[in-house]
């Protein structure tokens, strides 16, 4: 109803206003609003996403919904092997142009939440998988979160960053009405998630996952979940 759309499909996520790739990524967001809070939560961020994963040299990451591809390009500066996935083909064109300036090599894949299939074809598994602002988009987030397993290496973490997971949400899950997400949902066809903290942490906990919280208290977007699986025997 909020959107004024019949139904809602991974479709809508796409976003029309994109401009031309190339002059996209020489300044991408969050660098093209030239303020210096925006710049800084989002720098402040990655650099906390990095740290809190604190993977080995070399390792792969599957990120899912990487946008303007920020988090994709820092990571891959680092050496890591990440594949990028979105449902918005310009966002894969801009991050394409901008590994192309730095002379990166990234995996961009155009499509939903879900497993990904390596170059022969068989379902792919990575050392991480990354949500940084996009879990929340997931329309069927236990669909998504009881096919990550079959994404995972053995001892592999999910992270969830700058998610809006908190106590403070009234219901166990559900469509956001504050503002932003309103006339974003409104204006753009998206899709804005809630979660409660509790209702996330048992939902993580009964599918099997031991979950750990880190918080950065310099940036309002410094709140991380790292998960791992434990054989069905959570503890949180």
């Amino acid at each position: 109803m909020i959107s004024g759309a019949d139904s809602y499909t991974p479709a809508n996520e796409r976003s029309e206003f994109l401009g031309d790739p190339d002059q996209t990524a020489r300044q991408p967001f969050p660098y093209y609003t030239r303020s210096a809070q925006t710049v800084g939560d989002q720098l402040m961020a990655f650099g906390y996403i990095i740290k809190t994963m604190n993977l080995p040299s070399g390792a792969s990451i599957l990120e899912f919904g990487p946008g303007w591809g920020n988090t994709t390009v820092t990571l891959a500066r680092m050496g890591y092997a990440v594949t990028a996935v979105d449902i918005e083909p310009k966002f894969l064109d801009i991050i394409q142009s901008r590994a192309k300036l730095l002379a990166l090599s990234i995996n961009t894949v155009c499509g939903s939440f879900g497993p990904v299939n390596d170059s022969n074809g068989t379902p792919a598994k990575f050392d991480a998988v990354l949500f940084f602002e996009s879990f929340h988009h997931c329309s069927d987030h236990l669909k998504l979160i009881r096919e990550l397993p079959a994404m995972l290496k053995d001892g592999g973490i999910v992270v969830f960053a700058s998610e809006p997971i908190t106590d403070l949400f009234p219901v166990p899950w559900g469509v956001r009405l504050d503002g932003m997400s309103v006339w974003s949902i409104r204006q753009f066809k998206w899709l804005e998630l809630g979660f409660k903290e509790s209702y996330f942490l048992q939902t993580m906990k009964s599918e099997g996952w031991s979950v750990t919280k880190h918080v950065c208290p310099d940036t309002h977007l410094g709140v991380i979940f790292v998960a791992r699986r434990n054989d069905g025997k959570a503890q949180l």
